[in-house]
Parts: C-alpha cells; structure tokens; sequence
C-alpha cells in the first residue's frame, strides 16, 4: 500500500517510489520559499556516502555559479544528514538552498531542498531548519 495525503493506491510488487513532493509557501504569482523531496535509488554497490560525494560533484559542476556555503551534518528523527548550504545562477536569478540528503529507513537516497530566488534572512534560515527538523519517517 502505498500512502498519498489525497489517498492510497495498490501497487505491483516492487515498484518504487519515485514522487516529487512540491510545496510553497507563496502562489505562484508570488514566489517565496519551495520546500521539494524527492527519492533515488543508490546505484547498485554504492554506499549512501559514495552516493552523497557524487550528487554534490554533481550539482557543483551543473549548476551556473554555484557556491557551497557551508556544508555540515544534522539529525532528523534520529538519523545523520548532510545539510548543505548553496547558491546558484538560474535564469538571471540568485537561487539560496538548503539542501537535507539522507538516507531513508528503506535503505534509498532522499532529499529535502528549500529553495528560495535572492537571499534568505537569517530568521529564514532558522526558520527552515526548525521545519526541516519535524521530519518523522514512517516506520512499519
């Protein structure tokens, strides 16, 4: 059974997740702060750190101007976290990002990406890891 805020539906076994959950805090006319998760299954072989190392690499070389700004390790609901602090050139546009990457219970790679265009304040800042940080995975 796989669980959605909308509903649930039954799937074949061994299908996987692959949804992107978006939400903002503005419209869309009105663009503030997007709050994005996604999931990944790790490469056969690789551990969640080779996996980390290679997506940051990654991003570091993809994205116009990029510039890590900090770069350390979190917990949320128990589990270690890469948290990394960024910015990038999108479109004429300074995007600021914090990005969560972890391992989820079921052994897969997720995501956790708040993004938002220009600067965000100190108090945003805070304010994001205090969201960030009310993550509780669902266990069976």
């Amino acid at each position: 059974m796989y669980l959605m805020n909308e509903c649930s539906i039954e799937l074949p076994e061994g299908w996987n997740d692959q949804s992107i959950n978006v939400v903002s805090s503005n419209s869309a006319m009105a663009p503030g702060l997007t709050l994005t998760v996604t999931r990944d299954n790790l490469p056969f072989g690789m551990s969640f750190q080779e996996y980390l190392d290679e997506q940051v690499e990654q991003v570091s070389k993809s994205m116009v101007d990029f510039t890590m700004m900090g770069r350390q390790n979190v917990r949320l609901d128990g589990t270690p976290v890469a948290e990394i602090e960024c910015s990038w050139l999108a479109k004429d546009v300074r995007m600021h990002q914090l990005i969560y990457m972890l391992p989820s219970p079921d052994g897969r790679a997720m995501v956790i990406t708040a993004s938002m265009p220009g600067q965000m304040t100190p108090g945003q800042l805070a304010e994001v890891r205090r969201i960030v940080q009310t993550l509780k995975f669902r266990r069976t």
